[in-house]
């Protein structure tokens, strides 16, 4: 009988120590997937600020983009508008000197220096706008480039 009490009292710690034995891993079970919720909720969160950001840095870009292409438009159709008010002009006075001309060399001669002074101010006005397009696409590639180092950190000192 004393046997039988041995057997059951060491059935009975067994049965005990498996009993806390199972506690303590469910316990680090719940820990363990605690922790992976923890991680799994701020790698969401650093996946949500990265997109966002990546967001606020395309659409600044995009408007930086698009009104570095408005100012230079605008700078383009001043150049343009000067360039005929020019032409305009030179043309006007041409005319009226050759109006006043009392002989073909007279005329020939104001009308080859009409033609070079047109020439002279095309290609001044065209070397112009050359300047302005890419003033306007270094500063839309800036801003875009920026807009890039943002989003990844680069602007950040990262």
């Amino acid at each position: 009988m004393a046997a039988q009490e041995g057997r059951q009292n060491a059935a009975a710690a067994a049965a005990e120590a498996a009993k806390d034995q199972a506690g303590r891993v469910i316990e680090q079970g719940r820990d363990i997937a605690a922790s992976a919720i923890q991680q799994g909720t701020e790698h969401a969160r650093q996946a949500g600020e990265a997109a966002r950001t990546a967001a606020t840095a395309g659409a600044k870009a995009a408007t930086q983009s698009g009104s570095a292409f408005a100012e230079g438009v605008e700078d383009i159709a001043q150049a343009w508008s000067t360039y005929a008010g020019e032409v305009m002009r030179r043309t006007t006075e041409a005319s009226r000197s050759m109006l006043q001309t009392r002989s073909p060399a007279d005329m020939l001669s104001i009308q080859a220096e009409l033609m070079r002074s047109h020439l002279e101010a095309f290609l001044s006005h065209s070397s112009r706008v050359a300047e302005i397009t890419s003033r306007m696409a270094m500063r839309s590639l800036n801003a875009i480039t920026t807009a890039g180092k943002e989003t990844t950190g680069g602007g950040r000192g990262g």
